[in-house]
């Protein structure tokens, strides 16, 4: 679990850290978003609500 944790702060870290980047990745926030759910179903075993 701290794996995934460290993961999502980082990530999220990242997102907020740098406009520029999330500007560009705009058209792939959806493919981001679904990856990351996925990832975190596949650790934790359970959907994250919304």
């Amino acid at each position: 679990m701290g794996t995934a944790t460290s993961f999502l702060i980082s990530y999220a870290t990242a997102l907020v850290g740098s406009p520029s980047a999330r500007s560009a990745a705009a058209p792939a926030t959806l493919l981001n978003i679904v990856m990351l759910r996925l990832y975190f179903v596949s650790v934790t075993g359970h959907t994250p609500g919304l």
